[in-house]
């Protein structure tokens, strides 16, 4: 049994693919944000979509080179300018169609096995509960938290769209460390990505645990690298086993 819930005073998770599975919706997100678009006044089509997706690559290789995160309303708003609309990412109607873009991903979102049981026993145990999580719009991270009624286990939310740098820059990890008030090196992290976790959260000194998720498509360069890199202090299946083989925790029938 490990001695590690003698040092640990608080837990980070991070969300999609960790405590939360998604099933695609892409195409169907994209037809409710043209749809919502189109009912705003603009005049577009199905080509709309071809340009989306590559102002889509344009800011995804932006935010995992320069870890900042950048809104799915600069990226409508952009593409709405390259078909001729003079629109900014404020604008209600960019908004409106963020928000009709992430409500099927919010509505798939469900919860991997164990998640209410290990929070439970977290929290009855004394540890301070924390998310750190990348995401584009805070929004959609809230009301997946919500729906699942997992938003009353967490002490602290952090999200890559309210900081403004994604994981694993340290600026996302130290911002949760302080609302919480723990040190990095009495705190531990568990994740699902070997390079946004694990690297991330081991480069500030906190202890991680890399849970495998096999629905999740990783660039196996990317991933052996920073996996090697910095190993994980655990490798799990699945998150079951965190309180038991992890923190020494006694565990019942919970």
């Amino acid at each position: 049994m490990s001695d590690l819930g003698f040092k640990i005073e608080a837990v980070f998770f991070d969300l999609i693919g960790t405590l939360v599975y998604v099933e695609p919706v892409e195409h169907i997100q994209e037809k409710r944000m043209i749809d919502s678009l189109i009912r705003s006044g603009f005049a577009l089509d199905e080509s709309f979509i071809d340009v989306y997706r590559r102002v889509f690559v344009k800011y995804s290789r932006m935010r995992h080179s320069l870890l900042v995160e950048i809104p799915n309303s600069v990226w409508i708003a952009e593409s709405l300018r390259m078909v001729g609309y003079d629109v900014e990412p404020s604008d209600k109607s960019v908004e409106d169609a963020v928000e009709e873009y992430f409500k099927p991903y919010i509505e798939a979102a469900r919860p991997f096995r164990c998640v209410y049981m290990v929070f439970e026993i977290l929290r009855d145990s004394g540890f301070k509960i924390a998310l750190v999580s990348n995401f584009t719009w805070g929004k959609a991270v809230r009301s997946i938290l919500s729906n699942l009624l997992l938003d009353r286990f967490f002490d602290s939310i952090s999200i890559s769209y309210d900081v403004g740098y994604r994981k694993p820059h340290p600026a996302i990890f130290m911002k949760a460390l302080s609302e919480i008030g723990v040190e990095a090196s009495r705190s531990i992290f568990v994740g699902d990505n070997p390079y946004t976790d694990i690297y991330g959260a081991s480069s500030i000194g906190m202890k991680t645990i890399l849970v495998l998720n096999p629905s999740e498509r990783y660039d196996e360069a990317c991933y052996e690298e920073y996996l090697y890199a910095r190993d994980p202090d655990y490798i799990l299946e699945d998150i079951c086993c965190i309180p038991s083989e992890v923190l020494g925790l006694e565990v019942g029938n919970a």
